[in-house]
């Protein structure tokens, strides 16, 4: 286990800080996506039914689909389909399981988070937020997955990839990864949280934190735990 942790008045702003040096090093397309918030009352439990988020609206390549206080109604992605973003988007925002059936994958098309959204954003202070969907990273350039509460977020499905172009990790609680998982390109983790795996894969062979050859270890500001 690597363990540090940087002083509070840093790690507040630390994710910031990232997001400014994570756009320099690797240019982004600032996504104009709108928030779609599943109704979490009523309907059924279908993410590809439009009744079941607000206003009626499906969420698309366009869209944010975005999850507001405990969980009451579980989420199952029922075809493929995509979206910009996933959003868990305030402290209270814990308990989901976003599971999947049939074969059905969710592929992620945001870039970006300079407006603060990520491809995945998970903000609850407490608790477990779990995807068990397979996610697919569909966009060109690097994807940012976003623990911006103390809790945790729990990935436990094949997270793959269309390109080579990477994924980065900021982590204020914990982000656990449980599956072999093909995506490639880079992988950084950044945060004074922890990144939870069980193994990571030999080069270019499928593992927690990917197949890519290259793991990236923010300096002074992470904690990895195998």
């Amino acid at each position: 286990m690597i363990h540090t942790r940087l002083p509070r008045f840093i790690s507040r702003n630390y994710a910031a800080a990232f997001v400014l040096a994570f756009a320099c090093a690797h240019p982004i397309q600032i996504a104009r996506a709108q928030a779609v918030t599943w109704n979490n009352s009523g309907g059924t439990t279908d993410f590809n039914t439009a009744t079941n988020w607000g206003g009626n609206a499906l969420p698309g390549a366009g869209s944010i689909a975005t999850f507001t206080g405990a969980a009451a109604v579980q989420p199952n992605v029922s075809a493929n389909i995509s979206v910009s973003a996933l959003n868990f988007s305030s402290s209270a925002s814990t308990g989901y399981v976003l599971s999947a059936s049939g074969g059905a994958a969710l592929s992620l098309l945001s870039t970006s988070s300079g407006n603060g959204l990520a491809a995945i954003t998970s903000a609850n202070s407490t608790g477990t937020n779990q995807i068990t969907a397979p996610l697919h990273l569909a966009a060109s350039s690097g994807q940012i997955f976003s623990q911006s509460g103390a809790g945790t977020l729990q990935l436990g499905g094949v997270i793959s990839s269309a390109t080579s172009s990477g994924l980065a990790i900021i982590t204020s609680g914990t982000v656990a990864l449980t599956q072999a998982n093909t995506y490639t390109g880079w992988t950084s983790i950044w945060g004074p949280g922890s990144v939870t795996v069980a193994s990571i894969g030999n080069s270019g062979s499928a593992g927690n934190l990917g197949a890519g050859t290259t793991i990236e270890l923010g300096v002074r500001a992470f904690q990895m735990k195998l």
